[in-house]
């Protein structure tokens, strides 16, 4: 059994706010730049997030990007260390809550 991992930055993916006409649920998305980020996203079967704790919570741009493409269910966030543990709650609730 083999594994291959693959680095994805957020950074490389700008995601406007909210400028969807439908929920990511349809599937159904009208920009080339959430096209391309859901493209990306669909060619691995598991995510590791790691992610800064700000605020008691994670970043804007992790949290648009999960919330933009997110149609999967039963996802799971084992928690992490206690120094990024809020963000770790706070993200998982956004993973297709």
């Amino acid at each position: 059994m083999t594994s291959a991992s693959n680095l994805v930055d957020v950074l490389d993916y700008p995601l406007p706010h909210l400028d969807e006409p439908l929920p990511a649920s349809a599937g159904q998305y009208a920009g080339e730049h959430t096209r391309r980020w859901s493209e990306t996203i669909d060619r691995f079967d598991g995510y590791v997030f790691v992610t800064p704790e700000y605020n008691h919570s994670t970043s804007g741009a992790l949290k648009n990007a999960i919330e933009t493409t997110c149609t999967a269910s039963g996802t799971t966030w084992p928690p992490g260390s206690w120094g990024t543990a809020l963000s770790a709650r706070l993200a998982r609730s956004s993973i297709c809550a």
